[in-house]
């Protein structure tokens, strides 16, 4: 990944893209500012609103893709976020959804008229189950707010020019080491937060409901692959 050296003195923006374990990352976030330092994006939480970007403002988190906030930004910036196995990050998220359905209304209620059938849930075809069934991650990295199209090389693009940390979830203290160490965060501990209790063998996925949610995410699977290799790569050249 590129790198500018204006890390430390950087607007950091957090791109949390949902159920990659950016719950956790955020509660470290938090402890690493002054109240009022922190702008929580997260309009579906309700922040957003008692929340501001101010002068005071040295970090931005939220459920945004690329380039939401750093054009209203008169000082330098840099990203972070991370990735995850994308099989795993859309499961994540049906169970999180039947689990607190408030969190999504519209597709808790058409989920629970189908009696939470995770084959209506990747096949359906309305864009608002497509924003999270369909390589969510490649159209956060590139920029884009509708499901059509996403493309994969500009979210390789943005990731490698504007990105200071693209982490991976399944290496997740490798990944908050990395962003301590280029933001000059502290050691300070953590609990993981949003984990879902282990699944009954009823709900288990079938082969075929994988299959197609990797048939579904193949740029996804190519996106985060990059990135597992780049954070390895990056991991080990710091470790010579």
């Amino acid at each position: 990944m590129e790198q500018d050296g204006r890390e430390a003195d950087s607007i950091v923006i957090v791109m949390h893209i949902p159920k990659t374990a950016g719950s956790t990352m955020r509660t470290f976030i938090l402890d690493q500012y002054e109240p009022g330092q922190v702008y929580r994006s997260y309009r579906e939480y309700g922040y957003g609103k008692q929340d501001r970007l101010t002068a005071q403002t040295r970090c931005i988190i939220g459920h945004d893709p690329f380039g939401t906030h750093h054009q209203q930004l008169t000082k330098p910036y840099t990203y972070a976020t991370m990735l995850r196995d994308p099989v795993e990050r859309v499961l994540s998220e049906f169970y999180y959804l039947k689990r607190w359905p408030r969190h999504d209304p519209y597709i808790s209620a058409e989920l629970e008229k189908r009696n939470w059938d995770l084959d209506f849930y990747i096949g359906s075809t309305d864009e608002k189950f497509l924003n999270r069934t369909f390589n969510t991650q490649t159209r956060y990295a590139a920029g884009q707010y509708s499901p059509d199209c996403p493309d994969l090389e500009l979210a390789k693009a943005n990731l490698s020019r504007y990105f200071s940390v693209v982490g991976i979830t399944d290496m997740f203290d490798d990944s908050l080491s990395w962003m301590r160490r280029q933001f000059g965060w502290r050691d300070t501990p953590y609990r993981n937060r949003n984990v879902a209790p282990g699944r009954p063998g009823e709900e288990r996925p079938t082969g075929a409901q994988i299959a197609r949610i990797a048939e579904m995410n193949g740029l996804d699977i190519k996106l985060y692959e990059w990135g597992k290799a780049n954070l390895l790569n990056r991991l080990g050249e710091s470790d010579k």
